[in-house]
């Protein structure tokens, strides 16, 4: 599997009527208090083993605000902002994600790194949370 380019969030795991399951965007505007924005967010795989969580520019933000925002260190992608980055890599044959989480458990410490596995229909899942698909 060939992770580079960009990918959206198709569904989200989610307690819904006391159990967890996969919630897609339809579904998930008919439930109260549901966080929509988490469909709106763009994760892109970059060749130089970069990962960036893109969110759209809102439609109508004046071009100063935006220049403002990166003149305070912010990165501009496109018509996205990169919020945050992490790293990716292939190790023996595995596509490993940079989930960035330290510390351990019953003395045993953990590694940042999760594989990230294609799913039958192409899509991949990342940290056991978020279902993407390429965009």
């Amino acid at each position: 599997m060939n992770p580079i380019g960009q990918w959206k969030v198709s569904a989200v795991l989610s307690a819904v009527d006391g159990e967890m399951k996969w919630v897609a965007q339809e579904e998930a505007e008919k439930i109260e208090d549901f966080d929509l924005s988490m469909f709106d967010a763009i994760t892109e795989f970059r060749p130089d083993g970069t990962v960036c969580d893109l969110i759209p520019i809102p439609q109508g933000t004046p071009q100063t605000e935006i220049d403002k925002a990166i003149a305070e260190g912010c990165e501009v992608a496109g018509d996205c902002i990169v919020a945050g980055k992490h790293t990716w890599k292939e190790e023996d044959g595995k596509i490993l994600y940079n989930t960035n989480i330290t510390g351990e458990i019953l003395g045993e410490e953990l590694s940042p790194w999760a594989e990230i596995k294609a799913d039958v229909d192409g899509s991949i899942t990342l940290m056991g949370l978020l279902r993407l698909t390429r965009t």
